[in-house]
Order: structure tokens, then C-alpha cells, then sequence
């Protein structure tokens, strides 16, 4: 082979190995474009990048989360629940309260009232039994979903002294006989009207006026009087609570009482209450 044709070949490889040595650069060059791409999130060919899954999440997250009407069969439900163990009294707390293990004194007097009227059903007038510890954590189950870490003695809100003394080497509660009687809200409502009912996730806020009472403490309507609202002798409280039906305007701008349940596995529990004003 001639010297000419030698370099003439070697330039061709040479210009061949440029030539592969160029498209492999320009090919490693975008192997390494669509891996930054991928990684900083950008949007390449169609493919669904990690911001948009993420957007995709956050899109589903806000429909599960948002705030929707409740409805009235579970409204019903949840003024039962608040009706049967007697949580229309928890106004005397007159605090906003979040239930965690604790056993309040306002708690501890309502479970106390249901304990008492399960057993006058049970045994009369005249039971001699007294509330016990069992009988009180079944209570709080019920209701708040667990049992409270302590017992305590349960003290009078008119006269600021023990009603009920707790009786730790006997686990029940004892009624103090020294105790003056008077006038008191107890548990218990005439009538009721829900002002606001929202849910949001497993979370259920019902905000509740009450129209409650009776001829020996008065009546009244979220701690406005309306005793004196009919002049009816014989059908008086059937009178307050048609009263209360149509001037509900006088009371729904008023002070209502907010219950906040938890839905756990079919089950409502009382996670807050408060007196929103």
C-alpha cells in the first residue's frame, strides 16, 4: 500500500472515531439532561413527574378534608348521645374543655347523675346503692372513649363544698348527707334547636341551644329566662316550648353550646366542649 493511501485511510478512521466519540458525548449528554429533569421535577414527555403526583395528593387531601353539612339523621344521633348520658349539663364548666384522660369535675358529676338514675330505675326510690367506680368507667367509655387516669370527690357548684366523696379503698362514691338541698339545673332539656352542624374527616361540631328547666329552678334558654314567657297555668312548658320554636330569633345569635365528636369505628365520643358566645 501506498504512503498516500495509508494517510488517506487513517484519516478516515480518525474522522470515524470523532464522529462516534461526538455522538456518544451528545448521547451521554442526554441520558444525564433527563435525569437532572426528572430529578428537579419538570414536567418531560407527558410522564407524570414528582410534583404532579404530589399535586395529585394535595388536590385529593383538600376534597378529604373539606367541611361538609352534616345530616339530619346524624344530627339526631349526636343530640341522643348528648341527651341520654346528660352532657347538656357540662355548661356548668363554664369553660371550653378538650377530653383527654381527664375527669373534670362537671364530668364527674354528670357520669355520677346517669349512674344514680340507672340505679333508681333499677331499684327504686329508695336504692341504698351507691355509684361505683365500674359503674363510672363504663360512663366515660361510653362517652369520651376512655377512663379516666383518677377519681375525685365531687364538689356542689352552688355551695362550693363536697356533694359526693370518693371512696378509694371501696372504689364508690358516697353521697355527703350534710349537704343543703336547692334549686339546680340538672341533665335534661324540653327542647333544642342545632344553629350549626359541620363534619370534616371523622370530626362532627354540632352547635346546640337548649330550652331546659323546671317549676323549682325556673326555666331558662342557654342561661336566658324565660319563665315568665306565657301566662299558661295547666300546659305551661308545652306553651315554653312552642315559645321556643317560634321566637327562635331571640336566642340563635346568642350563646350556644358546641359538643365536638370524634367518629371512631362506628362510634361517636365527645372530644370538646365549649360555650361559644
Amino acid at each position: 500500500m501506498k504512503k498516500e493511501e495509508k494517510e488517506v485511510l487513517n484519516t478516515k478512521r480518525e474522522t470515524k472515531n470523532k464522529i462516534m466519540t461526538v455522538l456518544l458525548c451528545i448521547s451521554l449528554f442526554c441520558v444525564f439532561s433527563i435525569l437532572l429533569l426528572t430529578i428537579f421535577d419538570k414536567d418531560l414527555f407527558g410522564y407524570n413527574t414528582n410534583s404532579n403526583v404530589e399535586q395529585e395528593e394535595k388536590e385529593v387531601t383538600e376534597k378529604q378534608v373539606e367541611e361538609k353539612d352534616i345530616d339530619k339523621d346524624t344530627i339526631n344521633s349526636l343530640v341522643d348521645k348528648v341527651d341520654s348520658y346528660g352532657l347538656d349539663a357540662l355548661y356548668q364548666e363554664e369553660k371550653d374543655i378538650t377530653f383527654d384522660k381527664t375527669s373534670t369535675n362537671g364530668q364527674l358529676y354528670l357520669a355520677y347523675s346517669y349512674n344514680e338514675g340507672q340505679l333508681i330505675k333499677e331499684f327504686g326510690e329508695n336504692n341504698t346503692k351507691n355509684v361505683t367506680k365500674e359503674m363510672m368507667d363504663k360512663y366515660f367509655m361510653d362517652v369520651y372513649g376512655y377512663q379516666p387516669t383518677t377519681y375525685k370527690d365531687i364538689i356542689c357548684q352552688v355551695e362550693k363544698e363536697v356533694l359526693y366523696a370518693y371512696k378509694e379503698d371501696k372504689k364508690e362514691y358516697v353521697y355527703n348527707e350534710n349537704h343543703p338541698g336547692h334549686g339546680y339545673y340538672g341533665p335534661g332539656f324540653l327542647a333544642y334547636h342545632v344553629s350549626n352542624a359541620k363534619m370534616k374527616d371523622n370530626t362532627y361540631t354540632i352547635d346546640v341551644i337548649f330550652l331546659r328547666g323546671n317549676e323549682m329552678e325556673g326555666y331558662e334558654v342557654n342561661g336566658v329566662d324565660v319563665t315568665d314567657k306565657t301566662t299558661s297555668e295547666t300546659d305551661y312548658e308545652n306553651e315554653l316550648i312552642k315559645y321556643f320554636h317560634e321566637h327562635l330569633d331571640e336566642f340563635v345569635n346568642g350563646t350556644k353550646y358546641r359538643y365536638v365528636f370524634e367518629k371512631v369505628e362506628g362510634n361517636f365520643y365527645l372530644r370538646a366542649f365549649s360555650i361559644v358566645k
